[in-house]
């Protein structure tokens, strides 16, 4: 019985009283309280035997209410449906995870099903349109190849992370048409291979689309078109002969050219996707490619494809999803790598900026004008279906151009982009996304020519002040 004093709730456990207790323990009466009887010795019922409380070997004072059974199995039942509330709550939202994900997926499942009715309808169509041999095939790239003589490779003289003005590497040229080629990068499924993918109808129509628009581009119905800009266009037919002998590169059949093109994009792949916003991170990303390059420096049709896949992997991360559409930080070390790539190949500027161009009209920046807003919407492939991701894929590939700016220390090409923005802002334009594309600008790139220019680019901050509350309207 003393073991089980000691014990405190074991009694309690089994529903025993204090009289039980009591009557199992042997404890010394007084003999006065005895009655001399011949009989056997009788306690009286007043003189019960009491225990007392002040023995440190017994604690039986506990409370009426944990001596009852219902009492007890309440308890547990409260415990359990508290401690159950919790993994109650979690199965739920994942339920309603995935419902949504479901109802996503039949959605998706339906539009596929539309669609493979429409390119049914759309097959004569479209068997004609190959048969002609006409350019809008989507091969896994965002232009078509046209036959130019290609550009000598020249060798850089500065480090591979000396900091170079873009702008100085830009050669005044004349008035040159924009591109009038369509972009239909596959973000995806990029083929390694260079064995295309197989157009669908919905495909097919943006593509013509995309070269109805190219045509008109030459009318200059866009803004700004000034120096800045058409030194960018001066880099479009240099572009277009780096990506033929780039296609012929990847469209090449031998087993040892495509066992090299799928050992490179896969060490590019691994490098992009692996960056990290650490100086240690970048150097070992650009230790990686510079690997590469010194592997293989006398074969400049792999320099070219080694530039290529890494400028287009990483524009790649500004897709839905990615890393620089989800943290906007990232942006600067993937600035870090493009720069430090530009001494690999003497066409790199003319890779980054023709192909940022077709990807992000702000970046140039051009804007279309028009005084019909949904052929602006269209024509900056908008729609309030897809306007989240929209806005968020822009902003991302403002925001790398800019980075990249700041980190070539290029303050005459971030000026020349104010400028050219803010000019652009005040014509018939798409003016939805403005607010947003020049908050994004100044937080990037701000600082930077604030320190360069001190007053005369403080007068961009009444603007500033100007876009932020236009953008918070919109989002509201």
């Amino acid at each position: 019985m003393y073991r089980e004093g000691l014990g405190r709730r074991r009694g309690v456990s089994l529903a025993l009283n204090e009289r039980v207790f009591c009557a199992n323990r042997t404890l010394p009466v007084p003999p006065d309280e005895v009655q001399e009887v011949s009989d056997d010795v009788v306690i009286p019922m007043h003189n019960e035997i009491r225990v007392h409380f002040d023995d440190y070997h017994v604690q039986d004072d506990w409370e009426p209410s944990w001596m009852r059974f219902d009492h007890a199995d309440s308890a547990i039942e409260r415990s359990i449906h508290k401690s159950s509330e919790l993994y109650v709550n979690l199965l739920d939202e994942a339920l309603a995870e995935v419902a949504t994900l479901e109802k996503a997926r039949a959605e998706k499942a339906l539009k596929q099903q539309l669609i493979s009715k429409g390119s049914e309808q759309s097959g004569e169509a479209y068997a004609s349109h190959q048969a002609t041999g006409a350019e809008n095939t989507c091969e896994p790239s965002d232009a078509t190849t046209p036959q130019q003589k290609p550009v000598k490779e020249t060798q850089e003289t500065n480090g591979p992370f000396a900091a170079q003005p873009l702008w100085n590497g830009i050669q005044a040229t004349q008035n040159s048409p924009p591109p009038n080629v369509p972009s239909t990068v596959n973000t995806d499924n990029p083929d390694i291979f260079g064995t295309g993918m197989q157009c669908e109808a919905e495909e097919l129509k943006a593509v013509n689309k995309d070269e109805a628009m190219s045509k008109s581009d030459g009318k200059k119905d866009y803004v700004p078109d000034n120096t800045y800009t058409q030194h960018v266009d001066s880099y479009e037919d240099e572009y277009m002969a780096l990506r033929s002998e780039y296609e012929a590169f990847v469209q090449n059949g031998d087993p040892s050219v495509k066992h090299i093109r799928v050992d490179i994009a896969k060490k590019i792949n691994t490098t992009v996707n692996t960056l990290a916003n650490t100086q240690k991170q970048v150097d070992n990303s650009y230790t990686t490619l510079l690997n590469i390059k010194n592997q293989y420096e006398n074969e400049p049709h792999v320099l070219l494809f080694l530039v290529f896949r890494v400028i287009e992997a990483v524009l790649d991360c500004c897709e839905p999803g990615c890393q620089m559409y989800l943290n906007p930080k990232s942006v600067w070390p993937s600035a870090h790598l493009i720069r430090g790539i530009m001494s690999f190949h003497s066409g790199c500027l003319a890779i980054y900026f023709t192909t940022m161009k077709k990807r992000c009209p702000y970046t140039i920046p051009r804007l279309y004008q028009g005084t019909d807003e949904v052929e602006l919407q269209e024509r900056h492939h908008y729609s309030k279906h897809n306007k989240n991701t929209y806005f968020k894929k822009h902003l991302a590939l403002v925001r790398l151009h800019l980075a990249l700016l700041v980190v070539t220390e290029d303050t005459k090409g971030a000026w020349g982009w104010f400028a050219s923005f803010l000019n652009a802002c005040t014509q018939n334009v798409f003016k939805l996304p403005l607010s947003g594309v020049l908050v994004t600008a100044l937080t990037i790139a701000g600082h930077m020519c604030w320190r360069a220019y001190n007053e005369q680019f403080a007068k961009v901050g009444l603007v500033q002040s100007t876009a932020v509350v236009a953008y918070f309207l919109i989002i509201a």
